[in-house]
């Protein structure tokens, strides 16, 4: 067990003079009879904190943390964000022990901390099946946590992963078999022929199959074969996204449309180009439904536009930013509330960017109560609205993204659809 730190990294005890720390670094060498290979092993350790690592008898510390060592192979890689990378190695001195790992950006701590980029590049150096040694902190920063996942100072890869070091092993790599009598997707066994790639292993190095056919590649091969399916997936949407824009009426070029990051930007200079900023401002403004964050909002008031998002979820950070919120379902239970009456009925205008369930009360609310409105459709949720169909079969059940928008524009004959310039679900259904 790890005993608590009392000695300071700063120095190697209490000398008077630079003499006696010079002279005590080297009694501290010579103590340990370092050869110069383990001296330049040190040196070619990748440290991924930015504390001085020094020794104390046959102890090492950093940023006044205890340090202990831990070799083996990796057996399992995992991201989460930018900010935080695990992986587990195999014990290479207790063959039935596996420990987990984390490289993580730091946060109310200085001792050790990462920035993301860090996290990125050191976890990127982190390979399936590769040995390596870790050099990690004994103790625990957040106490909350536990300690069983350890928190990395340095590491080092001692042998790169090959065919020949994963012989034999793919089995301690994958997840458990499933259970005697678990159901398994028949669109799952049947996705490839035999002899190709598993895209389960290549994607998470871990196969939920029983006795898979398909290749448990590792190492450079499995990082290739990773990429080579990401751009096929890649192209697969873009040729599937060009299809369902060309059912919609979508003709822009894929040149012409700016990221989605911009879409709030481009859907506001939208609304004032085709409603006017007169009737935008009239009565109590522009309700914003399912606004999320309030980039809608934003972007208006910085047009002298006022608004207020409806929306059931907490937005601390568009609170923070002066938009007005109201935590509340946009639905027959508040069109029916006597206290939200004055805002609904001098509403200028009712808008919806991607507001998923509430793109059709936002269509209905809007015919109903005779007021302009635009949303832009994204999810069908067909699941949940079995009663909607085609408006021209009714056995057509409203199930695609370009049924559902042939079934909102068809709620009335006075409603229009237009295609925004940016990327992804860009068709927007409106009245004047």
């Amino acid at each position: 067990m790890c005993e608590p730190n009392t000695w300071s990294h700063h120095g190697l005890g209490q000398g008077n003079g630079q003499e006696e720390e010079v002279e005590g670094s080297r009694k501290q060498e010579d103590m340990y009879g370092r050869s110069n290979k383990e001296e330049e092993k040190e040196e070619n350790l990748q440290s991924v904190g930015d504390g001085e690592q020094v020794r104390n008898g046959k102890e090492e510390y950093a940023f006044n943390r205890k340090l202990e060592r831990i070799r083996g192979r990796v057996t399992r890689t995992r991201w989460y964000s930018t900010r935080m990378f695990f992986f587990d190695i195999k014990n290479a001195e207790d063959s039935g022990s596996v420990v987990p790992f984390v490289l993580r950006r730091g946060g109310e701590h200085s001792s050790g901390v990462l920035t993301a980029a860090s996290v990125v590049v050191h976890g990127k150096q982190v390979q399936l099946c590769d040995e390596v040694e870790v050099v990690y902190f004994c103790d625990s920063l957040d106490a909350t946590k536990g300690e069983r996942t350890k928190e990395v100072y340095r590491v080092q890869t001692i042998e790169k992963a090959s065919a020949d070091s994963c012989t034999g092993t793919e089995i301690e790599f994958t997840k458990p078999p499933p259970a005697e009598g678990a159901i398994v997707s028949l669109t799952a066994l049947n996705r490839l022929p035999r002899g190709e790639i598993c895209k389960f292993w290549v994607n998470s190095a871990s196969c939920p199959l029983r006795n898979c056919t398909l290749k448990h590649v590792m190492g450079e091969e499995r990082v290739l074969a990773k990429k080579a399916w990401q751009e096929e997936r890649a192209a697969q949407k873009l040729q599937k996204a060009m299809g369902v824009a060309e059912r919609v009426g979508d003709h822009l070029a894929a040149t012409e449309k700016v990221p989605k990051r911009l879409r709030a930007e481009v859907f506001c200079r939208w609304l004032i180009e085709t409603f006017g900023k007169e009737v935008l401002t009239a009565g109590s403004g522009v309700l914003d439904v399912a606004g999320g964050k309030g980039e809608i909002s934003q972007r208006l008031a910085e047009a002298n536009i006022s608004s207020t998002v409806i929306d059931p979820r907490d937005c601390r950070k568009g609170r923070d930013r002066g938009v007005k919120h109201i935590l509340h379902n946009f639905d027959s239970s508040m069109w029916n509330d006597a206290s939200f009456e004055p805002l609904l009925s001098k509403c200028s205008c009712v808008v919806g960017m991607h507001p998923d369930q509430a793109t059709e009360p936002i269509v209905d609310f809007a015919i109903a109560m005779n007021k302009p409105f635009a949303v832009i459709p994204c999810c069908v949720f067909p699941k949940q609205s079995v009663f909607r169909t085609n408006q021209q079969n009714d056995q057509d059940l409203v199930v695609t993204y370009e049924d559902f928008v042939s079934y909102l524009q068809s709620k009335h004959p006075d409603l229009r659809r237009h295609c925004l310039e940016f990327k992804g679900r860009n068709v927007v259904i409106y009245r004047t």
